[in-house]
This record gives C-alpha cells, structure tokens and sequence, in this order.
C-alpha cells in the first residue's frame, strides 16, 4: 500500500514539475524526457490564464480602492452642497458617466501598472498557449520563447562571427582559385579538385557545379593547408549520366595547375 501511495505521489509530483517546466521554450523540452510536458501542456495554459485573471482582479480592487474612497469622499461633499442649496449648478452624475469612468480606470489599471499589464501577458499568453495546444504546436511561455531566441541568434551569429575572423587570420590574403587534379588532392574518385581561399556559399556535398563543357558533382570539402595558408578543397566529379538538377551553382574552372608542396 505504501509503495502504491508513493509512486502516486511521485507521479503527481512530475506533472506538476511537468507544468512549470511547460514554461520553458519548447526547443529545451527535450532535456527533460522524463516529464509529461506534452500532456501537462494545455494544463499549465489553463493555469496560466486562471492566474493571470486572479491576479488582474484582486489588483484592480487593489487599485480602485484609493480612488473609490477619494470618490466617496468627493460624492458626499457635493450632495451635502446640493442638499443645503449650495451646489444647485453642479449637475447629476448619471450611469453613463459612471461606467465611462469604470472603463477608464481599468484601462489605466490594465494599461499603465505593473500588476494590470502582468495580469494581462498571463491571459494573453495563456491562451496562445492553449491555441498552440489544440493545433499540437505546443510552446513555452511567449516572452522566455523570444528572449531564448534572441539569446540564441546573438551567440549564434557571434561564434559564426568569431570562427570566420579566426578562419580568414589561417587563410591570409584573398587569392584566386586553383584547380588541381583529384590524384594530386588525395582525393579518390574526383577529377579536379577546386581550391579555394575563401569558403564558397553554397557550395556544399552533392550540389552541381556547372561549367561551360560539363556538369561536376560537389564532393564533401574538406580543409587544406598549404605553405600559402588554410585553404578550401572541393572535389569535383564530372557526371556520366543525365540527373535530374536539385541543387547547382554555375561556375568556370581555372586553369588547371600544381601548386607548391603542402606544409
């Protein structure tokens, strides 16, 4: 009986790590397998927006209170005027007065404070939470979701950043392109091989490069270092078949060439 109480309870206790895990940005959802996010999802929305609309309204009876008892106070002194004949000008305050001023004070309550625009996020979120839910796009928490993201594009874009500074200091000065044998490359199977002081953009394993006479299949590149610097090696395999063009830059060899030994 014991061991059927705690492994409820167990069981328990991951859903409801299981809800605030849901939180998270989705693409960190993996680090935690062990956890039902994917059925805890729509739960942890709920609640999102059920917190989010407790918090909304006990803040604006918070916030109304002040204003309230400044109205009282105000209301009294004017009927206690118009009761002795002082304040006869002063006209009535209807209800269309009355809730123009409501909508008033809840858009500067929602709008304008802390707790109002917090109130607000949670129900929004949540229920763009709960629409990903039903569509099984699940997602974390909107706002954690974009700042991940950008966290993310801006480390990313560094390393790339740093690693082609690093890169293009081994490769030295720009120079034109060498065309080799596949033989003298190392290369097996290749015809040429294209040499390149700079990594080429979209020249990547299995792409076609089309030359005047011929087309070439792309081999994997591979990194070369020669005494000038680092180089890009591309070995290219000229097509004895007609293939059907998936993905192809067009390019002239140059001249065919042996450079200096390897360092």
């Amino acid at each position: 009986m014991s061991g059927d109480l705690i492994e409820w309870a167990g069981e328990w206790a991951r859903r409801l790590i299981a809800v605030v895990v849901c939180l998270a940005p989705r693409r960190h959802w993996a680090r935690f397998e062990s956890l039902p996010l994917s059925n805890m999802a729509a739960v942890s929305a709920v609640l999102t927006i059920l917190a989010g609309g407790a918090l909304g309204v006990s803040g604006y009876f918070a916030y109304m209170q002040p204003a309230a008892a400044v109205t009282n106070t105000a209301a009294l002194a004017v009927a206690e005027k118009q009761a002795r004949g002082e304040a006869r000008d002063i006209a009535e305050i209807d209800t269309s007065t009355l809730r123009m001023l409501s909508l008033i004070s809840f858009l500067g309550f929602a709008l304008f404070t802390p707790v109002g625009l917090a109130s607000i996020y949670m129900v929004l979120g949540g229920c763009l939470r709960a629409a990903a839910y039903v569509v099984n796009e699940p997602l974390g928490d909107p706002l954690l979701t974009g700042l991940d993201a950008l966290v993310h594009r801006i480390r990313t874009t560094t390393r790339v950043a740093w690693r082609r500074r690093r890169r293009e200091r081994l490769e030295g000065r720009e120079t034109p392109d060498i065309l080799v044998t596949g033989t003298w490359a190392g290369v097996v199977g290749a015809d040429y091989v294209v040499i390149s002081s700079r990594q080429k953009a979209g020249w990547t394993t299995g792409t076609f490069v089309i030359t005047r006479d011929t087309w070439y299949r792309l081999g994997e590149p591979f990194d070369l270092r020669l005494p000038e610097g680092l180089r890009k090696a591309y070995p290219l395999t000229a097509l004895q078949t007609t293939e059907v063009l998936r993905r192809g830059v067009r390019y002239e060899l140059p001249p065919l060439r042996t450079p200096q030994g390897r360092s």
